[in-house]
């Protein structure tokens, strides 16, 4: 290592060093003290490994990472997510250099993605902490990575704390009543449009939205009465679900006044899959036109375990027929339904008990 100079250059102070054959200065230190600690910070960060003054951009550093640690590992939807959250990062931060975050701007980046602000076009749309959680999620894993790696010391990500404006949609609002659904039941069923049919068809198997948009022909199974869900959310997902054979005879029905896809896809127009959109804008007339509240198509799902819980199915059966990785995933999600089915059983015993020991 050569000669670790400090020296006053117009008013401010600069440090100036090699380091393995790579020159390293800074200027715009008020004093000679100032510069001179900053030199030693830096020649320690050098030592322990981390080379700070790099040109590399956290944007081109996080697409690397992705391409090798998540690209072809992870479903579509999940991917998805990872590209939005670096979008939503380029629109705050640009091209900043990866050396250049500090926790407290990217927690103010955190705080104003809460409030509604980047992807937007300019418009305030609140997110709730949920999602702002996720997409902190997303960037805290990259970061790491390059702490890892040497490009930093700190990862600015660790400690900061997600923000929403927007409150999470409340578990009850996520569950539609059995009225509702029967409702909903009816409303689809005067429509032989198929955007009509994917909403019957989630009904009944309380499937996510992606492997009903992927249904094929053969995926209707008539001998053992059940639709095969080609779901890549885990391991688990692909199964077949057990539907009545009325529930069969009508979306065939339905199918046989389309045209018959040569690719074998239910829901493609032979151009491209029906979206997510078209499917939840008929959700929407429906609740406007029963003046219900807002419902999603997740709503769907939930209210489908629902119903099965309140008819006595068992857990077990409920967490394989909607394809969680294992049961703890649907106690997890549905914890607070099951305590009040919990509650009104407790009460039916008690009842019960009371009758056995009445005099």
């Amino acid at each position: 290592m050569d000669i670790m100079n400090v020296y006053k250059r117009g008013n401010t102070f600069q440090y100036d060093f090699y380091f393995k054959g790579k020159r390293y200065r800074k200027s715009g230190y008020l004093t000679k003290r100032d510069a001179q600690i900053a030199m030693n910070i830096k020649l320690n960060d050098l030592l322990e490994g981390y080379d700070t003054d790099n040109n590399l951009t956290f944007v081109d550093f996080y697409y690397r990472w992705l391409e090798i640690t998540k690209l072809d590992i992870i479903n579509d939807t999940s991917y998805k997510r990872y590209i939005t959250a670096i979008k939503a990062f380029k629109d705050c931060f640009g091209n900043k250099l990866i050396s250049d975050i500090d926790s407290l701007s990217y927690q103010k980046f955190l705080k104003d993605y809460g409030r509604g602000h980047f992807l937007n076009n300019g418009q305030l749309r609140p997110r709730t902490s949920n999602t702002v959680s996720k997409m902190n999620n997303c960037l805290k894993q990259a970061f790491e990575s390059a702490v890892e790696q040497g490009y930093i010391k700190k990862n600015p990500a660790k400690n900061a704390k997600p923000f929403g404006l927007k409150s999470s949609q409340s578990i009850d609002d996520k569950f539609m009543s059995i009225t509702q659904m029967k409702n909903l039941i009816h409303y689809v069923k005067k429509n032989d449009a198929l955007s009509h049919l994917c909403i019957y068809i989630l009904i009944i198997t309380g499937s996510r939205f992606k492997p009903v948009q992927h249904l094929r022909y053969e995926d209707l199974n008539f001998k053992k009465s059940c639709i095969h869900l080609n779901d890549t959310k885990n391991k688990y997902s692909k199964r077949n679900v057990k539907v009545r054979i009325k529930d069969l005879e009508y979306i065939q029905s339905v199918i046989n006044k389309h045209p018959i896809n040569q690719n074998g896809y239910i829901f493609h127009n032979f151009i491209n899959f029906i979206s997510y959109s078209a499917i939840n804008d008929v959700l929407v007339r429906f609740c406007l036109k029963y003046k219900y509240d807002k419902y999603t198509l997740k709503s769907l799902r939930h209210t489908h375990c629902s119903y099965l819980l309140a008819k006595g199915i068992s857990i077990q059966y409920i967490s394989k027929r909607l394809g969680h990785a294992d049961i703890h995933t649907t106690l997890k999600i549905y914890s607070h339904l099951i305590k009040e089915f919990e509650d009104s059983e407790n009460s039916l015993i008690e009842k019960n008990l009371n009758d056995l020991f009445s005099d």
